[in-house]
């Protein structure tokens, strides 16, 4: 029986912009990134989540973003995956900065479920990049409208506003 080829070292990181309780989102992302990562020669050693924070927030703005950056740096793991770009930002700009700083910073190469290098050193990897952010921002603008139509639909019948859960206090 042949040996078992080791594979290298990643980190997996997710993301759920809405506080909702019960979702199957943390489940799927790290199933599909865990999937990706085995197809070229990796293990996720560790995963962080950041829940209920939105896709347009910067890297001091996410708790486990945060570490995850402490964790590169602490453990040396310089492969990273993400379901999709849009877990990693829903801001075309903000995208541009954090894989920016990934890949230059921290010398990482991300990757996303489909093992899609989302920072390519070529122009027309950039390029595809930067497209994927623009489609994230856009289907995150549709998704807000969306929401809003439903609200304003779900007041006109029960005359009564739908804004989620209420603030403390």
């Amino acid at each position: 029986m042949g040996r078992r080829k080791q594979l290298q070292p990643a980190f997996a990181y997710g993301r759920q912009s809405n506080a909702v309780e019960g979702s199957d989102s943390q489940r799927r992302q790290f199933e599909a990134t865990k999937a990706a990562a085995e197809r070229m020669g990796f293990e996720i050693i560790d995963e962080f989540w950041d829940f209920g924070i939105s896709g347009t927030k910067g890297a001091s703005d996410r708790p486990e973003l945060s570490r995850m950056y402490a964790a590169i740096e602490e453990q040396g793991v310089k492969t990273i995956f993400c379901e999709s770009i849009s877990r990693l930002a829903r801001d075309t700009f903000c995208g541009l900065v954090l894989i920016s700083q990934l890949t230059k910073d921290y010398e990482c190469k991300v990757y996303d479920a489909s093992c899609t290098d989302l920072y390519s050193s070529n122009e027309n990897g950039r390029f595809i990049t930067q497209v994927l952010l623009c489609v994230a921002e856009l289907e995150k603008c549709q998704l807000v409208a969306r929401m809003a139509k439903g609200r304003a639909a779900k007041k006109a019948r029960t005359g009564r506003r739908v804004e989620g859960r209420k603030a403390f206090g």
